[in-house]
């Protein structure tokens, strides 16, 4: 008859852990007991087969073995504690007295070299199975129907009894989102300190060797049409923190147009923003003071979000300093006020905006040359 195949120690579950350890014991204890009754037996007036150590004293060697991660390991015989003159009684008196008192050591027990029994367990409390499952499955973007599958298989196979049934118990997906409307369409709004936590987490070795914990956020934001049959269209509001290159989405409008106002587009955001410039961002017991390093959109973006007229209007040539746009000091320039101007440490909407070299140049004032050189009129 084939022996059974066994489990690895991974897939089972607590009770057929301890029971394994307790038959991996039992079969260790009667080998080492019949020799250690056979050594004692030439130093004992009395010659008796009788297990030196009582069965119950057992439970509570199993259990310094069955806690997981133990490192306990059994050292010193019994020779110091037994004499010529000592009999099979006062050895079982002195195991019971210890037994008693809870003093059972190390020391107390003959040494054993079964490697079942000394097997390190530590690495089994160090994640649980599903979080481990759960890990796997984003990592490698998994799909949700064969995760299904998957937790079937391991269910029957009693893997995990605790494992859910489906795929999204394990992930955690959220039942509900906190949608709202944005007129003309819907707005999404993600977080900006689970972005943050994640592009920390992700360049942990960088920000960890920064002399002082101030970090850079660069925003960025444009319309992406989703298909050429329809107008449909994200706008979504992106992040990257300065010295790293992992962006995360901190917002998504969709809608058959872009937004009517910017200022109701970036309201949650700024939101958010003005209360972590106040307060930090606390992360791994470290206080990170948040600003506003750069806004990264083209041209037509920055007029929306700014609400300043375009590129392309006449009288859009003058130089224009910081302190005099938020003084709105340029009134054929300005079309309302910007809520990102409520931001305590963003006092630089004109040099911490970028300018659009594609807009600006290449189909811009390139343009107008080539046209020029080509048919010898400017406009």
């Amino acid at each position: 008859m084939s022996k059974r195949k066994t489990k690895d120690i991974n897939c089972i579950s607590q009770r057929t852990f301890r029971r394994r350890i307790a038959n991996d014991f039992n079969a260790a204890l009667q080998d080492d007991d019949n020799s250690l009754n056979e050594d004692l037996a030439t130093h004992l007036p009395n010659n008796s087969s009788e297990p030196i150590v009582p069965d119950s004293h057992q439970d509570h060697f199993i259990d310094k073995f069955v806690t997981k991660g133990s490192n306990t390991t059994i050292s010193t015989s019994f020779a110091e504690y037994v004499d010529d003159n000592s009999t099979l009684d006062e050895i079982h008196n002195l195991i019971s007295d210890n037994s008693q008192n809870s003093t059972f050591t190390d020391s107390s027990f003959p040494e054993y070299d079964n490697n079942d029994v000394h097997i390190d367990y530590s690495h089994c409390e160090s994640e649980s199975f599903d979080e481990k499952l759960k890990t796997w499955a984003v990592k490698y973007k998994i799909k949700l129907n064969a995760l299904d599958g998957l937790l079937v298989i391991l269910r029957d196979e009693e893997c995990d009894k605790f494992l859910p049934k489906d795929s999204r118990t394990l992930l955690k997906t959220p039942r509900t989102s906190l949608i709202k409307s944005v007129e003309p369409g819907h707005y999404c709004h993600f977080g900006l300190r689970v972005g943050l936590r994640e592009a920390i987490q992700k360049d942990i070795m960088t920000f960890s060797l920064c002399h002082n914990s101030n970090v850079g956020l660069k925003i960025s934001t444009d319309g992406l049409p989703l298909s050429d049959s329809s107008n449909s269209q994200l706008w979504p509001i992106l992040g990257c923190l300065t010295g790293s290159s992992y962006i995360f989405v901190i917002g998504v409008y969709h809608g058959l147009t872009k937004p009517n106002d910017s200022n109701i587009f970036f309201q949650d955001f700024v939101n958010e923003m003005i209360d972590i410039v106040n307060n930090g961002f606390l992360f791994n017991d470290v206080l990170y003071k948040v600003y506003i390093h750069s806004i990264i959109c083209d041209a037509p973006a920055k007029s929306f979000l700014l609400k300043i007229k375009g590129h392309t209007e006449t009288k859009n040539n003058i130089l224009r300093t910081d302190e005099a746009f938020i003084r709105y000091e340029y009134d054929e320039f300005h079309q309302g006020q910007s809520i990102l101007l409520n931001i305590p440490n963003f006092k630089q909407p004109i040099t911490r905006v970028c300018l659009d070299y594609m807009h600006l140049i290449c189909i811009g004032v390139l343009k107008k040359i080539i046209k020029l050189w080509l048919e010898g009129k400017s406009n």
